[in-house]
């Protein structure tokens, strides 16, 4: 696949405004409740690549079967687009 027809993804992806980050660790600290979830749902499948029974049942608690359905689904959309931009070398918006 060339990176011609990557273009149009490249084109159609938004670049959002990015906020003022915390120093690393301190995600707690302006993530609250199912914000605060999702986060370290998402964040132990991308380090761990496995979520633990805990966890697990308090993202099932918060957000039910789907919505956890949908937090893995997007968890991997997001790795399938990553590594198609990083194997066709597109650079970051500007």
């Amino acid at each position: 696949m060339s990176v011609t027809l990557m273009r149009p993804l490249q084109e159609k992806l938004v670049c959002l405004p990015r906020r003022s980050k915390p120093e690393r660790g301190r995600a707690s600290e302006y993530l609250k409740g199912d914000d605060d979830v999702a986060r370290r749902f998402t964040r132990a499948l991308t380090a761990e690549h496995r979520v633990n029974d805990a966890l697990f049942e308090e993202a099932r608690q918060t957000f039910k079967e789907r919505g956890v359905l949908d937090l893995i689904i997007w968890r991997g959309c997001y790795d399938l687009v990553s590594s198609l931009l990083n194997a066709f070398d597109i650079p970051k918006p500007t």
